[in-house]
């Protein structure tokens, strides 16, 4: 991930989500979300025609405007699973992971992340 002392653009997204849900994402699947959204800027396998593209951005647009109905989905069915899983109300990593796909089927972009 690059640093900076700029606040990243997807905070804003995740302070929404977490002030509007009651859901708190870990900074494990924060640190997950980002990186996704960085390897669009920077990766080439994987992105099909996107991979040389001399402008990216309208896919990252794409797909961070996909983000907040991805994390608002997420907790829909974090509120459906058991109560040992949901008790402390914390999306973690491994649940952005397995739900993933979900996220490139909300962007409309073949080729993001699967």
């Amino acid at each position: 991930m690059i640093e900076s002392a700029a606040p990243h653009p997807l905070d804003g997204i995740f302070l929404d989500f977490e002030k509007r849900s009651g859901w708190v994402l870990s900074q494990e699947a924060k640190n997950i979300l980002k990186e996704g959204l960085e390897a669009v800027h920077v990766d080439t396998l994987g992105l099909g025609t996107f991979a040389v593209a001399a402008d990216r951005s309208p896919i990252v647009l794409q797909v961070m405007g996909a983000l907040p109905t991805f994390l608002f989905d997420l907790a829909k069915k974090a509120d459906s699973r058991t109560k040992i899983e949901t008790s402390q109300r914390t999306i973690g990593g491994v649940f952005v992971l397995q739900n993933m796909g979900l996220w490139q089927s909300l962007s409309g972009c073949t080729c993001w992340p699967i």
